[in-house]
């Protein structure tokens, strides 16, 4: 299994029912993609733990010389919808990382 499953396998749960679960209600996993060099990006929504609002979350996983770098960015549903969506893969595609 590829190091970033792993990772997505470990932050999910974490999400659904660990410590961050008050915070991030209902979170569930709308989709994972592979990226190139065994990066990924994780996709989920989840209901906002203070006040009620629908949250997109997109994180990117990128494993390289021994080590998980990650970025997250969130929107809420209406803003991920209306532009957000492609900032965010704006955002992704400008991301290096320069490993030595």
């Amino acid at each position: 299994m590829p190091l970033n499953l792993k990772v997505v396998d470990t932050i999910v749960p974490q999400y659904e029912s660990g410590p961050l679960a008050d915070a991030m209600k209902n979170f569930k996993k709308i989709s994972y993609e592979d990226k190139e060099n065994n990066a990924g990006v994780l996709i989920g929504e989840f209901t906002d733990g203070i006040d009620g609002g629908q949250i997109v979350l997109t994180q990117y996983i990128v494993p390289a010389s021994g080590r998980t770098y990650t970025f997250t960015i969130s929107y809420n549903k209406d803003s991920y919808d209306n532009g957000g969506k492609e900032m965010v893969q704006k955002i992704i595609d400008s991301f290096k990382v320069n490993a030595k």
